[in-house]
């Protein structure tokens, strides 16, 4: 085996931790973006639900007022 192929303990180490910090960093920047996405989303999803809320309220308040007012 020629001496290219060897490397030092030392070396293999340093290697190694590289791809550790690679793989740490690939780790965070994926962990941002899917909880800033699930963020938007939660937040578009309050939003509807607060619409929704909101409509049933008024249909149910209009549905009320139209059995309390007197017929003619």
């Amino acid at each position: 085996m020629s001496s290219r192929g060897r490397v030092s303990a030392k070396v293999e180490r340093r290697r190694a931790l590289v791809v550790d910090l690679a793989c740490a960093a690939l780790v965070a920047i994926v962990a941002i973006l899917v909880s800033a996405g699930i963020g938007v989303v939660g937040v578009g999803a309050l939003i509807v639900l607060v619409a929704a809320l909101a409509w049933v309220g008024i249909e149910a308040a209009l549905a009320r007022g139209r059995r309390r007012s007197p017929r003619r």
